[in-house]
């Protein structure tokens, strides 16, 4: 028993808090009202257990002055000590230990009673006694009506006379059962991470947040708890859940157990639902109007009907067996991933707030999305798309269409367009003349054999290699830092405008003439592999990495490549200037590439 003085309202009182020694000390209690002028006797003591071993520890108080005298008794036969601090170890069995006491010569006495059990099994706490009841509210307002035992390794809680009680934090122990049925009063259970196999509230009428995920529940009956609102039970191994009585119901996360069977028709309430990675094979949600976000992915779905849920704003349904979805009547709909299924049909048209869209790893052999006005946000790579048309998709940023067989693509309309993937097709056109913002560009290997980017300023990365090439046109794009265009036929090239530039890779083309007088800040040149005869290098001062193996290089050229390199003046740079027909440098040749690699740390490779 904790004995506390409270002063409130100008008045003093003693606080009796039984702490229910396994309960952990928490002051619950009833409050006696005293007289400051007379002198009060009150015993008490708490109590603690570790195992069968039980701790008491004196709280008596005693306002007169004078000596006191004790009592104790151990309740199981033991004899009656008079020290009140005191430790016993007892057997198993129900126990009620008493401490007396005697003050002012006699004619004041106080006992205090504890009953508790000994369980013979290791760290068992029982919740025992209707004491936690508060019966003077205005005296000590402190009592919550909880209690915390979390991360005790308790195996076992009774709570049958805990009536009041409201809030139970139970988590992270080693609890395989826990019994509640006749806390009606409880609100918020929390005991999730505990070995729990089955766990029953349906006597649990008042409920409404429940916490009992990353247990091993195999069963969990929730059919009563009709004020529940909250509901977290994933990370378990339940195989079906019905909270079709929960119509209060508006959060439920039940993933990653092996759920084949969810039924949710009654939780009309229900705004948030998470089933994704179980063994779900259909799904339900007609009556869930107001459902609002859905994560159903890692399942075995083959159809999914969200056409009632109007007020679905995210949808998560990737990683399932879908052949079609319709969400054309989701209006309110901004997030859509539909990912790796086996979908041949994908109907969006009314989503007209969508967002963001990943349809990618599916079979759509056509995308329609001119109508999705508000898309940022387009994945649809690794389909079989002969037809993307998303001319009205004018807020589109970023598409990603890649790994399709769209042999034509417009994205002309579409000037919002930062970032375009359309690379691993079939294209033989491409019109990105109106894509004004567009900064990465990335159409390797398809069969384009004229592309122009003159107008795309803004233009930072090109990646254009393995098409068929014969005309690049990139005189516009200022910008343009990176620019790979190798494996081509490119017979000429002019990159003189594209001052910003520091990467060209044009290598394996059938280039004779290539054009970087203006690219002053070139840093990597690789155009080897072409049939180049001459190469003007004398304005690109900031050129450390040039390789021009596999040309037809006169001597002269290679001469006087080698001394524009070392009038550059950069250190530790790589010149390749070799190859079958390539002629060899000059005596003068020689003595430049001798102070390169000397001098300024080169490696210097000629014929």
């Amino acid at each position: 028993m904790i004995k506390k003085v409270v002063i409130k309202n100008g008045k003093k009182y003693i606080v009796n808090a039984p702490s229910y020694g396994d309960v952990g000390g928490t002051d619950y209690g009833v409050a006696d009202w005293f007289s400051s002028q007379s002198a009060t006797l009150t015993a008490g003591f708490t109590s603690s257990f570790v195992s069968s071993t039980g701790s008491f520890v004196n709280t008596t108080i005693y306002t007169g002055t004078g000596l006191v005298t004790y009592s104790f008794d151990f309740g199981d036969g033991s004899p009656i000590t008079a020290s009140a601090n005191v430790t016993h170890i007892y057997a198993t069995g129900s126990y009620t230990a008493s401490l007396s006491a005697t003050a002012s010569a006699g004619t004041l006495s106080s006992s205090y009673s504890f009953p508790f059990s000994i369980d013979p099994y290791d760290g068992i706490l029982y919740f025992s006694g209707s004491s936690l009841t508060i019966t003077n509210q205005e005296i000590l307002d402190t009592y919550a009506g909880s209690i915390d035992q979390s991360g005790q390794s308790w195996k076992e809680i009774h709570g049958h006379n805990l009536t009041n009680l409201t809030t139970l934090y139970c988590y992270s122990n080693l609890l395989s059962t826990l019994d509640v049925s006749t806390n009606t009063a409880l609100t918020y259970l929390y005991c999730y991470s505990n070995p729990l196999s089955t766990l029953d509230v349906s006597t649990n009428t008042a409920l409404t947040n429940l916490y009992c995920n990353s247990n091993t529940l195999t069963e969990l009956t929730c059919s009563g708890a009709t004020a529940l609102t909250y509901f977290d039970c994933y990370s378990n191994t339940l195989s079906a859940l019905d909270v079709s009585t929960n119509t209060a119901l508006t959060y439920l996360d039940c993933n990653s157990n092996t759920l084949t069977e969810l039924t949710c028709s009654g939780a009309t309430a229900l705004t948030t639902l998470y089933c994704y990675s179980n063994i779900l094979s259909t799904l339900d949600v007609s009556t869930n109007t107001a459902l609002t976000t859905l994560d159903c992915s890692a399942n075995i779905l083959s159809t999914l009907d969200v056409s009632t849920n109007t007020d679905l704003m995210i949808l998560f349904c990737s990683s399932n067996t879908l052949s079609t979805l319709d969400v054309s009547t989701n209006t309110a709909l901004m997030i859509l991933d539909c990912s790796s299924n086996i979908l041949t049909e994908l109907t969006c048209s009314g989503a007209t707030a969508l967002t963001d869209l990943y349809c990618y790893s599916n079979t759509l052999s056509t995308l329609d999305v001119s109508t999705n006005t508000a898309l940022t946000y387009l994945d649809c790579t690794s389909n079989t798309l002969t037809e993307l048309t998303c001319s009205g998709s004018t807020a589109l940023t970023y598409l990603y269409c890649n790994a399709n067989t769209l042999s034509t693509l417009d994205v002309s309309t579409n000037t919002a367009l930062t970032t375009l993937y359309c690379n691993s097709n079939t294209l033989t056109e491409l019109t990105c003349s109106g894509a004004t913002a567009l900064t990465y560009l990335y159409c390797y290997s398809n069969t384009l054999s004229t592309l122009d980017v003159s107008t795309n300023t803004a233009l930072t990365t090109l990646d254009c290699f393995s098409n068929t090439l014969t005309e690049l046109t990139c005189s516009g794009a200022t910008a343009l830092t990176y620019l790979n265009c190798s494996s081509n036929t490119l017979s000429t090239l002019d990159v003189s405008t594209n001052t910003a530039l520091i990467s060209l890779d044009c290598t394996s083309n059938t280039l004779t003439e290539l054009t970087c007088s203006g690219a002053t800040a070139l840093t990597y040149l690789y155009c080897n592999a072409n049939t180049l005869s001459t190469l003007d290098v004398s304005t690109n001062t900031a050129l450390t990495i040039l390789d021009c193996n596999s040309n037809t290089l006169t001597e002269l050229s290679v001469d006087t490549i080698l001394h524009d390199l070392v009038t550059n003046g950069q250190f530790g740079g790589y010149v390749n200037l070799g190859g079958e027909y390539s002629s060899a440098p000059s005596a003068a040749g020689v003595a430049s590439g001798s102070i390169l690699s000397g001098d300024r740390g080169w490696t210097v490779t000629t014929n």
